[in-house]
């Protein structure tokens, strides 16, 4: 069985760039600057959705990948793209995420996706909502492209469970408890950027 390469440094990004990331919401002059435990500011986070054609990542395939990278506890870049997959997206796929066979058909592919995903995720902990869902997707298509993902991971919904009481932990439940705003639930970027708010939001002292 062929080994898979951990730890590989990749030089450039080949078809995904990452992008600065710009908040759309405008901080006021009464913004209180937010003071986070030391987890988030000795470490740097990768914070991820994925949207894939189904739920059995050995045989479904992923066609959106969102990610913000969170440096000091602020986010600094993202990283987003549609994914190409071979088979066709099933109809209840689109009316969830509106992601439509013609939106992905000039995408990357997995492969390629999958390994610039790889360097930005490098020497990062990986953060998802319900993670390990996001994570069997990440390993199984790093793999077929050689690559062993074997960042430390964090879940956004048990830290959310740990430290509020609701009657539901659904991202959206969890937003609005929190009084962060998502628009455009179920697609990958917006899902990131709301997981990682709410991450940070958590860690605050």
């Amino acid at each position: 069985e062929e080994q898979l390469l951990c730890g590989v440094h990749i030089d450039e990004y080949k078809v995904v760039k990452p992008v600065p990331y710009v908040s759309l919401t405008q901080s006021n002059l009464f913004d209180k600057v937010p003071i986070y435990n030391d987890y988030i500011k000795q470490n740097q986070f990768v914070v991820f959705d994925v949207e894939t054609t189904g739920f059995d990542k050995d045989y479904n395939e992923i066609i959106e990948i969102g990610a913000v990278k969170v440096v000091e506890g602020k986010i600094v870049e993202q990283f987003q793209t549609f994914i190409c997959p071979e088979s066709e997206i099933p109809k209840h796929i689109t009316d969830l995420t509106t992601i439509t066979n013609d939106m992905v058909k000039d995408a990357p592919f997995i492969k390629d996706a999958i390994t610039d995903f790889y360097k930005f995720c490098e020497n990062c902990t990986l953060v998802g909502y319900n993670v390990e869902f996001d994570i069997g997707f990440i390993k199984s298509a790093g793999a077929k492209a050689n690559l062993l993902f074997d960042n430390k991971s964090s879940d956004a919904m048990e830290l959310a469970k740990s430290k509020l009481y609701l009657p539901r932990y659904k991202l959206i439940n969890v937003v609005e408890a929190l009084n962060i705003t998502l628009n455009n639930a179920h697609r990958a970027i917006a899902d990131a950027i709301a997981t990682a708010y709410v991450f940070l939001k958590l860690n605050e002292i």
